[in-house]
């Protein structure tokens, strides 16, 4: 967070720290002619933490307004600055401005409660907001498909009151494979097309994946530590020199990719020499989620194919695997108009496309969810082979997603009856999860860890458990960080720099909703409650565990607020809560509730592709 404050401070407009003007930035000074407003937003740390500032007088430009300042939680000046006292340093502004151009430069100077002045930059620009056309699209989106849903309730209670024909309890499962085929086809096909779009390495931390990935196709399951005590292992060069291609897109949304370095990077061959790489973050993944991509790395090289080719086939195999998985899955639980929505939000479909590990760890997490949901519905003991598939799936999801270890009741679960072997199965994955902790923490060696190991924290913290909910509170009430997850949930893409049209995440959340409320209202609850439960218990605990873990593991011992969290890592936990949600009613009115959870995931997948390959064109190649 150091480079952000860095840039603030560097920014024009931004003030200098001197005896006469206390540390201070102004981070954007906008004017947007749709809403006819003005709005600022930046920090200010006064030099006597009692006097904050209150009030702002803008002035210039034929312009005057004493406006009143919002104050806004920012952890980053805090931490960049050392002072604790600077953490409540943000604030922001809007007033009305009806003028029909930009203005141009404003003064602002910074008053406390009483009048006095605080600080003063002069001559800040105002950046003009462009007039955001198309808007109302994304909520006539949105809307229409609120309408289906409630049409298709209507239908259903229209269809059940003309026939009185009360439910028959046959399982899920029992469906054509067109149930399961079409959703899991949908998904995959989305991914297809945006992978087409984006070019390679554009998912968080891809680069790294990809090694680690290489790694494994020569043998290699754990990193080994270089000269200067940073985890990796050896890399072709033609793999190097591939990824250099596109080294210069992550973080920076000005760059573009043009024809001829396409070209070029399609050109890069397999080498033969090796060099050392660096990948300490993919040290703590279990690298069984690696696995397609290893093969189809190993194949393209051994085949003579270019890297370029070799790469996209393990783009393919991930996703094309992932997709069996959740096929699979869908077989044994039909999935609802929630878990589409879930499934084909840009953020998912976009990590899908990806040679990254979120694919395969969705499609891992559902089909071991689905198995024991099938189980605790036919009411009889599940089969030694069916609990083994539960326990490696859950190995391979735990071991790369560790917030995920609820999971690991998935086996201990299905342990009926009792007996010795079943209880060693169940058993058997926490072990092996917890080994595989254990050795991960002790051969990775990670410079930004270097501060304090994951041990020495969680000692410090079980001593002085109130400082952690002290952070989780900080975290959670800090109102830029809280709008970031919302935002990263639904699909900030690229390498975090890439958002999407602001009316695009309401219109979502309106989606999310909707689709939560329908899937809720035609569950079939009369099949019992436990399983249900237990996978909401799973579920929370999940998501409660992103922001433990990111403490334990990432965030310095210093820190006013939980570092790291990203709004993604909580797909997977509402993945579980979709499932907890008993679907599978069979009625006369199935066939509507599968039509309508068909025709929403149709026009949700149209729409994720119409508000997202635009955007990718525009960052990489506009």
């Amino acid at each position: 967070m150091l480079w952000v404050l860095a840039a603030a401070m560097s920014a024009p407009g931004a003030a200098r720290t001197s005896p006469a003007n206390p540390p201070l930035a102004v981070d954007s000074l906008v004017h947007d002619p749709d809403r006819g407003e003005l709005r600022g937003e930046g920090w200010l740390v006064p030099a006597n933490p009692a006097r904050q500032a209150a009030r702002v007088q803008v002035d210039g430009a034929g312009v005057s307004a004493l406006v009143e300042l919002d104050p806004v939680r920012r952890p980053d000046v805090a931490q960049a600055i050392g002072r604790a006292d600077a953490l409540e340093a943000g604030w922001r502004f809007r007033t009305a401005l009806e003028v029909p151009g930009p203005p141009g430069p404003l003064n602002l100077r910074f008053l406390d409660a009483d009048g006095a002045v605080l600080a003063e930059v002069a001559s800040v620009a105002v950046a003009q907001v462009a007039i955001q056309h198309g808007a109302q699209r994304h909520w006539i989106v949105a809307w229409a498909m609120l309408v289906v849903l409630a049409a298709g309730l209507v239908l259903r209670h229209l269809r059940l009151r003309r026939l009185a024909a009360p439910t028959t309890g046959r399982l899920d499962g029992e469906g054509g494979p067109s149930t399961a085929l079409i959703p899991a086809a949908i998904v995959l096909a989305c991914a297809v097309v945006v992978g087409a779009i984006a070019p390679p390495f554009q998912s968080p931390d891809e680069f790294d994946h990809v090694e680690r990935a290489y790694f494994l196709s020569k043998g290699q399951w754990l990193l080994t530590t270089s000269s200067r005590q940073v985890s990796g292992g050896w890399v072709d060069d033609g793999l190097v020199d591939y990824m250099g291609h596109f080294e210069s897109l992550p973080f920076k949304a000005e760059q573009r990719i043009d024809r001829e370095r396409l070209l070029a990077s399609q050109e890069v061959a397999w080498q033969g020499t090796h060099r050392f790489a660096e990948a300490p973050g993919t040290g703590y993944y279990l690298p069984l989620v690696y696995l397609p991509q290893a093969v189809a790395l190993a194949l393209g090289e051994r085949a003579g194919a270019s890297v370029d080719a070799s790469y996209r086939l393990a783009r393919l195999a991930s996703g094309v695997v992932a997709a069996l998985l959740l096929f699979a899955a869908f077989r044994r639980w039909r999935p609802s108009a929630f878990a589409m929505a879930l499934l084909l939000m840009p953020m998912t479909v976009f990590q899908w496309a990806g040679a990254g590990i979120d694919a395969l760890s969705i499609g891992a997490s559902c089909l071991a969810l689905s198995l024991w949901l099938e189980s605790e519905r036919s009411g009889t003991a599940p089969s030694a082979r069916r609990i083994v598939g539960v326990a490696l799936l859950v190995v391979a999801v735990v071991g790369c997603r560790i917030h995920l270890a609820p999971l690991l009741l998935l086996p201990v679960l299905m342990l009926r009856p009792l007996r010795p072997h079943r209880i060693a199965l169940g058993l058997l994955p926490a072990l092996v999860v917890s080994a595989w902790v254990v050795i991960a923490l002790a051969s990775t060696r990670h410079p930004h860890l270097a501060e304090l190991s994951t041990m020495d924290k969680l000692l410090i913290y079980a001593g002085d458990p109130a400082s952690v909910l002290e952070r989780l509170w900080a975290t959670v009430t800090t109102a830029n960080l809280t709008a970031f997850y919302g935002r990263s949930f639904v699909g900030v893409l690229g390498w975090l720099d890439t958002a999407l049209p602001a009316a695009t995440y309401a219109a979502w959340g309106m989606l999310l909703g909707s689709a939560l409320a329908w899937s809720v209202a035609v569950a079939d609850w009369g099949r019992g409650l436990v399983a249900p439960a237990l996978a909401l218990v799973m579920a929370v605990a999940s998501a409660l565990m992103v922001p433990l873990m990111l403490l334990l593991m990432w965030t310095p011992i210093d820190a006013p607020v939980i570092d790291g969290i990203q709004g993604r890592y909580f797909l997977l936990p509402a993945l579980v809560l979709a499932m907890a949600i008993p679907t599978g009613r069979d009625d006369p009115a199935r066939s509507i509730d599968s039509g309508v959870v068909l025709l929403f995931s149709c026009v949700t997948a149209l729409y994720t592709l119409l508000v997202t390959l635009p955007v990718l064109v525009a960052r990489y190649y506009g």
